[in-house]
């Protein structure tokens, strides 16, 4: 935008181009102009691309939701807002099952779950700071293909290994790059388990428990950052499992690493 348009003069516009538009940015931090998500996919049901910046809490910016009776063609999508529920987004990730790139900053990482719960066909994930900026936008041909599974996981935030080690776990066959950023995990009776399956740090007593072990024979780069040495095993433990690494970079407390 070079001027300053009222709301109703953007829907009209988008409304007269909805059989032909297929991607749109639009940024709306420092604006008070806004179209919320509502407008956006109810004007353009042909839209395959959208990137939607705010500086506002994302509530604020869904609006009717319930207009949209059909499943968006959406297939990549970024999102950018200040903090907000995790549920808020799942109106949004309900409406476009069809998701093969999602980028998502300023958002919880409990948003995780709702996205690979609702988006099932998902391909490239970026979560938090600048994500989008580093993934790799999908082709035509590759959203237009039958999804090959998680192939690209960029976590650019400090997450609990208990938010990632399952969809590790879930996607490990066809994850290619693996970008971890995790946190000291909190343990738990509910969660002992999932860090176990990961070759994770567990009390004494939770030894005995069966380990299984995370095969990744499509993994060729991984970097991981930790806060501290607790995770030293799991990420161990994911290195062993990948026979096909070509790049590993793990950045630790007080110091780096790199392996080729």
């Amino acid at each position: 935008m070079t001027t300053v348009l009222h709301r109703d003069q953007i829907a009209v516009a988008l409304w007269q181009v909805r059989h032909t538009l297929t991607k749109l940015a639009v940024d709306f931090s420092g604006n008070q102009t806004t179209v919320t998500f509502g407008s956006i996919l109810f004007a353009c049901p042909q839209l395959i691309d959208l990137s939607y910046i705010t500086s506002e809490n994302l509530q604020l910016h869904l609006g009717d939701l319930t207009t949209i009776k059909k499943p968006c063609a959406i297939r990549q999508l970024h999102v950018k807002s200040k903090l907000s529920r995790s549920e808020d987004i799942r109106p949004i990730l309900q409406r476009c099952p069809h998701l093969r790139y999602l980028a998502i900053e300023g958002c919880p990482h409990a948003v995780l779950d709702s996205v690979f719960e609702q988006c099932p066909a998902l391909e490239v994930v970026g979560y938090h700071a600048a994500t989008s900026t580093r993934l790799p936008s999908l082709t035509c041909d590759e959203c237009a293909r039958k999804s090959t599974g998680l192939r690209i996981l960029h976590i650019s935030a400090c997450v609990d290994p208990n938010h990632i080690v399952p969809i590790i776990h879930k996607y490990g066959r066809s994850l290619e790059n693996l970008l971890l950023y995790l946190s000291k995990p909190t343990l738990n009776d509910a969660n002992n388990n999932t860090l176990a399956a990961a070759g994770g740090t567990i009390p004494h007593h939770h030894h005995h428990q069966q380990q299984q072990q995370i095969t990744m024979h499509q993994l060729r780069n991984f970097a991981c950052s930790f806060e501290s040495h607790t995770q030293d095993v799991i990420v161990d433990n994911l290195i062993r499992s990948s026979p096909g690494l070509r790049t590993v970079s793990l950045i630790m407390p007080n110091s780096v690493r790199i392996h080729h």
